[in-house]
């Protein structure tokens, strides 16, 4: 199965769970009804993906039927908190990445909260 069949059927099921046909869907989005049945092929671009995402409350990565699961978040692994401020992997926060301070900022929170050193 293609991705455009995934974002398809996605959407197919979203509008119905919501009382909607395509076209009425499309509708309410701005788009013509026959540009749905062209995802069951293809992927339209990623601004309007974001807009249905949005539209229904889900993930794109839902949406488009991606079932990729990080090696990271499998299983019993614990990520440490300490090893992920010190990486060099990007962190945000209410989507604005963290500088280098702003981590320093938030190790120190995390410390604070967790451990009282004075005892």
């Amino acid at each position: 199965m293609s991705a455009g069949m995934n974002l398809y059927d996605n959407v197919k099921s979203l509008a119905a769970r919501k009382g909607m046909t395509l076209p009425e869907f499309s509708r309410k989005i701005g788009l013509s009804h026959t540009v749905i049945y062209k995802w069951k092929t293809s992927i339209p671009g990623i601004e309007i993906v974001d807009k249905i995402a949005k539209y229904f409350d889900v993930s794109i990565e839902f949406l488009i039927g991606s079932n990729h699961i990080p090696e990271w978040s499998k299983g019993d692994k614990i990520v440490e908190f300490d090893s992920i401020l010190k990486s060099n992997l990007p962190i945000s926060y209410g989507g604005v990445e963290l500088t280098d301070i702003e981590r320093k900022r938030a190790e120190t929170v995390l410390n604070a909260l967790f451990w009282d050193k004075s005892t």
